[in-house]
C-alpha cells in the first residue's frame, strides 16, 4: 500500500483468497466479490496458472485443469459482474503461441474457434490424443504450451 501511495494510487487494497482449482474456491470467490463490489467490477485479470514437470496424462489433466478449466469457470462466474465497459485480460505466455509444433489443423482450429466450447474441445482432444500417445502428429508435448494457446 505504501508504494502505491507514493504514485498517487488507491491503498485500499483487499485480498480474497482463491484456488483457481478448487470449484467451491471459485464460487466463495465469486460470492464475495459480489458482496463487496455490489456495483459491479472495471476489470478482471486471469494470471493463474501451473507448469508442472514431466509430460503424460496426469501432467495434462492436472495443468488443464488449473490453467483452461479453472480460469474459464472462474470468468464465467465473474462476467455478469463486470461493469458495462469493462475488461477480462488473460495473462498468457510465448510459450503458448502456435508455433510449428502443431499440426496446420490443429492451428486452424484454435485460430478460427468462435466459441469457448470449440476452444474446450481442443483440449478435450489433447488430452485424449496424450492419453492414447498419438499426440505427436498434431500437438506439441508440452501440457503448458497447449494450457495457455
Amino acid at each position: 500500500a505504501s508504494a502505491l501511495r507514493a504514485d498517487g494510487g488507491l491503498t485500499n487494497v483487499k485480498y480474497l483468497q482463491l484456488d483457481i482449482e478448487d470449484q467451491d474456491s471459485i464460487k466463495a470467490f465469486a460470492t464475495k466479490l459480489k458482496e463487496s463490489h455490489a456495483d459491479g467490477i472495471d476489470f478482471l485479470i486471469n494470471n493463474a496458472g501451473i507448469a508442472m514437470q514431466g509430460f503424460d496424462a496426469s501432467v495434462v489433466k492436472t495443468t488443464l485443469h488449473c490453467n483452461y478449466f479453472g480460469t474459464l469457470a472462474a470468468t464465467q462466474l465473474l462476467l455478469p459482474h463486470i461493469k458495462d465497459g469493462g475488461r477480462i485480460v488473460n495473462v498468457a505466455s510465448t510459450v503458448g503461441r502456435l508455433s510449428s509444433k502443431y499440426s496446420s489443423t490443429i492451428k486452424s482450429r484454435f485460430l478460427e474457434a468462435k466459441s469457448h466450447e470449440e476452444i474446450t474441445a481442443l483440449m478435450q482432444e489433447f488430452t485424449s490424443a496424450v492419453e492414447k500417445n498419438s499426440y505427436k502428429a498434431d500437438w506439441p508435448g508440452a501440457a503448458y504450451a497447449v494450457s495457455k494457446a
